[in-house]
């Protein structure tokens, strides 16, 4: 009777989470070694997952930055207007831009031989 009285007791502790008031001495050693090392494990792993998600985050502000450069430059390099004189056209011209260039490049073609 008294070993199931004291089972009961053990798991009525363990539901409410104070298993520690049974607990020995070298039991109690055990579970707060135990304790550190689960902690430091959890310490690292969540120290690694934060470096994994900062990489992550470098990343894609990297690459958005890099298209973003592309795309802007890239206009600029087919034109190849870094050579000459800079030439400032806003956003909603560079269509109508595009048009008129692409319309006088026989003229430039026969006069320069480009």
């Amino acid at each position: 009777m008294r070993v199931k009285l004291k089972k009961d007791l053990k798991d009525m502790l363990r539901y409410t989470n104070e298993e520690h008031l049974m607990m020995s001495n070298v039991e109690l050693r055990k579970r707060a070694a135990s304790r550190r090392i689960y902690e430091t494990m959890m310490e690292y792993h969540f120290k690694k997952e934060t470096m994994r998600r900062r990489i992550a985050a470098a990343l894609k502000i990297q690459t958005y930055y890099r298209m973003r450069f592309v795309k802007n430059t890239s206009f600029i390099k087919a034109l190849k207007l870094a050579e000459f004189p800079r030439l400032y056209i806003l956003k909603e011209q560079k269509p109508i831009f595009i048009k008129i260039v692409k319309n006088l490049m026989p003229l430039f073609e026969g006069k320069h031989g480009i």
